[in-house]
C-alpha cells in the first residue's frame, strides 16, 4: 500500500490542525502495523515516515530534536528575559544538574586525560577498566545490592536482562505503564498485564500465572509518564507471597526519591529489597548508560548470556569516573537534592493554582494532561515561541484522551525561570480554553 492511498495523502498533509493529528495517527499506525508494513516496499516505508516528519516540520509543529538555537526570545512584557536567552528547559532528565556540576566535569576531564576518550572494546574483552569496576562496586553499595553491572544505555540494561533471563516457559507480569524497553525485553516470554499500580489487579494476574515455570513481576519505581511512585511495599508483599521475583526499574527514582536519592525502597523505608533493580545512568546521575543490580549469581549469569552486554562497547572511562563523582555527591549531600525538591514543590503549587487536572505525581515528573490533541500542539507551539522547552506526548505513547506535556523539574532551574514558565503556561491554558 502506497502512502498516497490513505484518505488524506501526503500532498494534502497538514492543512489544518485537525489534519496534522489525523495524518500523524494514520501514518504512525501504518508504520507500527505488521500487516501494513508487509505490503510496502522499503522505499514506501521510508517515504511514509519521512512524510510524517517533514510535513509536521512544514507547519512548525515538530517539537522533537530541537536545539537551544531554535529558541530566539521570550515574549516582551513584564516577564521578558531578552533576545537569545537560554530557553527554560522543562524537558530535561538531568534532575540534579550533575551534567554541569564542576566536580563531575573535573572527574570526567581527568579520566579522559588518563584513559582517553572511549573504552575501545566490549566489557568482556578489553573494555573494562578499574574505573568501571569501581563505579559498579560503588553503585551496588549505594543501592544496597550485592553487585551491579553496567550497560551502554538504560534500554540495553532492561532488554539485555530480560531477553537473557526469560524463556517460553516463564511469564512476565507487567504493570500496564512500564517502560517500552521492558515490554520489548519480554519478546521471548509470556506476558500478563495488571492495572497500573493496582495491588489487587496484581494478585489476579499472579493467579493467572500459576502454570508457568518462573514468574517475574516488573514495575517502575517512578513512572515516566505520570510521575507517580509504585506502591512498592504492597507489591513486594504480594510478590513474595506468590513466590515470584520482583524487578523494579529505578530510572526516574535513583537520585530523586528516598534518603540521599537512594530510590523507591528508601522512600518506603524498606529494608528488604526487590530481587532485581535496573535503571538509567543518564538521568539524575548525569552520565550515560544503564545498570542492573542484584545478586552475584545474577551478574555472573548476565556476563555470559546477555547479548547487549557481550556485544556492545562499554561506557567510556570518563563516564564511569563522572558517575562515581555523582554518587559521592549524593552520599555526602551537596544540596542538589534539596534544591530539586524545593523546585518541585514550588512548581506543583503553581500548577495547582492555575487549575490543571490534579495528578498522582510525586516526583520530578509533572504531567499536564491536555486531552484534546489539537490544543496540545497549539499549547506547545505557544510555549516554544515563548522560550519554554516542553514536548507533546500523545497516542500511541500514552492512551487516547490522555495526551499531555511531561514537565521535568530540575535542581538547576531558578525561581524566576519557574515563575516565568508558570506565567506562560497559564497564559496558554487560558488562550486555548484548557482550564
Amino acid at each position: 500500500m502506497h502512502p498516497a492511498t490513505f484518505k488524506t495523502g501526503p500532498k494534502q498533509l497538514l492543512q489544518a490542525d485537525e489534519v496534522i493529528i489525523d495524518n500523524y495517527n494514520k501514518y504512525y499506525a501504518a508504520l507500527k502495523s505488521p500487516a501494513v508494513l508487509a505490503g510496502l516496499s522499503f522505499e514506501e516505508r521510508l517515504y511514509t515516515a519521512h512524510e510524517i516528519v517533514e510535513g509536521v516540520k512544514r507547519e512548525d509543529m515538530y517539537f522533537y530534536r530541537r536545539t537551544n538555537e531554535d529558541f530566539n526570545m521570550r515574549c516582551e512584557g513584564n516577564n521578558a528575559v531578552g533576545i537569545n536567552a537560554r530557553p527554560v528547559n522543562l524537558a530535561s532528565n538531568d534532575y540534579l544538574g550533575f551534567t554541569k556540576h564542576p566536580v563531575v566535569i573535573k572527574a570526567a576531564t581527568n579520566a579522559i586525560q588518563q584513559y582517553g576518550a572511549a573504552s575501545g572494546s566490549v566489557p568482556l574483552l578489553a573494555g573494562t577498566t578499574g574505573l568501571h569496576k569501581r563505579f559498579e562496586s560503588e553503585l551496588a553499595s549505594f543501592l544496597d545490592f550485592e553487585k551491579a553491572i553496567t550497560y551502554n544505555s538504560g534500554y540495553a540494561a532492561n532488554y539485555g536482562l530480560l531477553t537473557a533471563l526469560l524463556t517460553a516457559s516463564d511469564v512476565a507480569i507487567l504493570d500496564m505503564s512500564v517502560h517500552a524497553s521492558i515490554i520489548d525485553g519480554c519478546c521471548n516470554t509470556n506476558k500478563i498485564y495488571f492495572s497500573h499500580n493496582d495491588p489487587t489487579s496484581l494478585k489476579i494476574a499472579l493467579m493467572k500465572a500459576t502454570g508457568y515455570q518462573n514468574k517475574l513481576v516488573i514495575i517502575d519505581g517512578v513512572y515516566s509518564m505520570d510521575g507517580d511512585i509504585a506502591l512498592l511495599d504492597e507489591i513486594m508483599a504480594i510478590t513474595k507471597e506468590e513466590h515470584a521475583w520482583l524487578m523494579v526499574d529505578e530510572s526516574h527514582a535513583t537520585g530523586v526519591v528516598g534518603g540521599q536519592g537512594k530510590g523507591t525502597h528508601s522512600h518506603f523505608g524498606l529494608s528488604e529489597k526487590a530481587t532485581i533493580l535496573t535503571g538509567s545512568l543518564g538521568k539524575a546521575l548525569g552520565g550515560s548508560g544503564g545498570y542492573v543490580a542484584g545478586s552475584s549469581e545474577l551478574v555472573s549469569f548476565l556476563e555470559i548470556t546477555s547479548r547487549p552486554f557481550i556485544f556492545s562497547t562499554s561506557i567510556p572511562q570518563h563516564c564511569a569516573a563522572q558517575l562515581s563523582a555523582a554518587l559521592c555527591l549524593l552520599k555526602t549531600g551537596d544540596g542538589a537534592l534539596d534544591r530539586l525538591w524545593s523546585n518541585i514543590n514550588y512548581f506543583k503549587r503553581g500548577m495547582d493554582e492555575i487549575g490543571f487536572e490534579p495528578s498522582q505525581a510525586a516526583s520530578a515528573i509533572i504531567p499536564v494532561i491536555i486531552r484534546d490533541e489539537v490544543k496540545l500542539l497549539n499549547f506547545c507551539s505557544f510555549l516554544h515561541h515563548n522560550n519554554v522547552f516542553v514536548n507533546p506526548v500523545f497516542y500511541p505513547v500514552v492512551s487516547k484522551k490522555k495526551s499531555r506535556i511531561r514537565i521535568s523539574v530540575t535542581a538547576l532551574l531558578k525561581e524566576d525561570e519557574l515563575s516565568y514558565s508558570l506565567d506562560r503556561i497559564e497564559t496558554a491554558a487560558n488562550k486555548f480554553n484548557i482550564v
